[in-house]
């Protein structure tokens, strides 16, 4: 059964995007989010495995967000 008003993907999209910015705003820039009918796919790098966490259960709560794969890599600065 569908749900009423569900967001779009691109508004989840934009949802993502600003909570991450509030989230990890010097991470942020480098994390891309991808929705496909709900599902959100994060792709992108970090320096610490905290903010590639703390970046997935963020667009977990996202409205609309049916599921999640987090691609993102972690590459330490050297």
């Amino acid at each position: 059964m569908p749900l009423i008003n569900k967001p779009s993907d691109p508004e989840i999209v934009r949802e993502i995007i600003a909570l991450l910015k509030a989230e990890l705003p010097d991470a942020a820039d480098t994390i891309k989010a991808v929705v496909r009918h709900g599902h959100v796919t994060l792709k992108g790098e970090v320096e610490w495995d905290y903010q590639r966490r703390r970046a997935a259960d963020t667009a977990l709560r996202a409205s609309g967000v049916t599921g999640l794969t987090n691609e993102i890599e972690i590459k330490p600065k050297v």
